[in-house]
């Protein structure tokens, strides 16, 4: 099996894995229901929209079909639903595709369509009228991410916009098989790239995230907006090779599995039990050794003791 066909079905896979144990807590800020979790999409979608509204040109940009990248369950696509005339999102997992079905069966004007991982082959050159992705280009192997932002530029029409969530900061090392970690691209690499795909930087805006969130310089969340000026002339090699100059490295036998989603699951798990919600505790935390090799060991013990306490 290829390289790239291995990131597809391990993306695949990790994300039925985590859509299926927990789709509220993998959307973003852990909320613990339908309701809050789309209210954090109508916060998300303001912020990928913002730039259009400044500018004046927000009711213009409704009137049209838009497409978003990596829609999950659907937490901002059911919100953007209700603004725009047609709306379609694509995502890798089958389970987080069904259940955004389920969720958004009532909208008409919605269609889903699951991604092959690779490309937006769902969608014809030149068809859709505005793009969007949030939480998801700089989630993914950096090979992919630069597949699809060409496939991005393919599927819009010529002067169209995407609105993008991405990190801009520092460089910081990341492994090619790890599906969830947080990539960074230097800003000037970024927009380096984003020519280079036959885009036009219009503003990457900070995106405010909680109060006590580090910055350290390494992940800085932005929404950038980019114009289609042109077709892409590049490769999906030299666009990844530009936004991270010497690519990924690829994990070797001592990788112990992803960091990010093993301190992501147990920051779940101990919420969870802060709260004295003691089974969700369990999941949660069962969640996170299991694909993790090197766990803390009092987390071991904690798992146990939830595991005699559920049991008696």
């Amino acid at each position: 099996m290829s390289l790239a066909k291995e990131l597809v079905s391990l993306m695949r896979d990790s994300w039925d894995r985590r859509i299926g144990h927990d789709y509220l807590g993998w959307m973003n800020d852990r909320v613990e229901s339908d309701e809050q979790m789309w209210e954090t999409g109508s916060r998300d979608l303001r912020a990928l929209l913002a730039y259009f509204e400044r500018e004046g040109i927000l009711d213009e940009l409704l009137q049209g079909h838009v497409l978003d990248v990596g829609c999950g369950v659907g937490r901002i696509l059911g919100p953007a639903s209700l603004l725009f005339e047609k709306a379609s999102g694509t995502d890798i997992s089958p389970s987080a595709i069904a259940r955004a079905a389920d969720l958004l069966s009532s909208r008409e004007n919605v269609s889903l369509e699951q991604g092959d991982g690779q490309s937006l082959s769902s969608y014809g050159d030149a068809s859709i009228d505005f793009v969007y992705s949030f939480g998801v280009l700089c989630n993914m192997p950096v090979d992919c991410c630069a597949g699809y932002l060409r496939e991005i530029n393919r599927v819009l029409k010529p002067g169209s916009h995407a609105s993008l969530q991405v990190f801009l900061g520092k460089c910081q090392p990341t492994l090619r098989q790890d599906t969830v970690a947080f990539r960074s691209f230097l800003e000037e690499n970024f927009e380096a790239g984003m020519q280079l795909c036959g885009f036009s930087l219009l503003a990457a805006d900070d995106l405010l995230v909680d109060a006590d969130a580090p910055d350290d310089g390494w992940l800085r969340p932005r929404i950038c907006v980019v114009r289609k000026t042109a077709d892409a002339a590049c490769r999906t090699d030299e666009l990844a090779e530009q936004l991270y100059p010497g690519g990924e490295e690829d994990a070797d036998e001592s990788w112990p599995g992803s960091q990010t989603e093993y301190l992501l699951s147990v920051k779940r798990a101990l919420e969870f039990h802060d709260q004295g919600k003691k089974r969700e505790a369990h999941d949660a935390l069962a969640f996170a050794l299991e694909q993790y090799k090197d766990p803390e060991p009092r987390l071991k013990q904690l798992l146990a003791e939830l595991k005699e306490e559920l049991t008696l």
